[in-house]
């Protein structure tokens, strides 16, 4: 949890906007750490279509992108990450979970490996939840 990141910057008087999607349990942390956010789109599920659904419903956020002026963006995960992509902001920082996509032959979503590369390709910073991922990508990406 980035908490005491929040903090940080709060304490340092920083304009954050803090967004978050409606999966598993991200409302009440953020409710129970007395986080300020905003709630946009939801998870997309297992079903293909549903998935589907919610990676158009990401692509509206590219508007609200170019319409502020932060000085960093965070998209966790690369499928998170697209709509500042593609809103073409210099500087961003992704979080990169895992690399399913390239160790198996399916995925629900057949364009994942290229979510991850634009992701790993365009980020300034990337931050990973592992050595073992961060290992992984340096060898896949070098």
């Amino acid at each position: 949890m980035f908490h005491s990141l929040i903090e940080r910057f709060e304490n340092e008087k920083s304009n954050l906007l803090i967004t978050a999607r409606d999966y598993d349990s991200t409302y009440q942390i953020l409710d129970d750490f007395d986080i300020n956010y905003k709630k946009i789109g939801k998870h997309g599920g297992e079903r293909l279509d549903n998935k589907l659904e919610t990676y158009i419903n990401r692509l509206k956020a590219v508007k609200y992108i170019n319409s502020h002026d932060y000085d960093i963006f965070h998209g966790n995960a690369p499928k998170g990450t697209l709509p500042i992509i593609l809103s073409k902001r210099n500087r961003f920082i992704t979080t990169i979970h895992d690399l399913g996509p390239f160790e198996t032959t399916f995925t629900k979503i057949p364009i994942e490996k290229y979510f991850i590369k634009l992701a790993v390709n365009g980020a300034s910073i990337i931050t990973t939840v592992s050595n073992f991922i961060k290992r992984e990508i340096n060898i896949l990406f070098q």
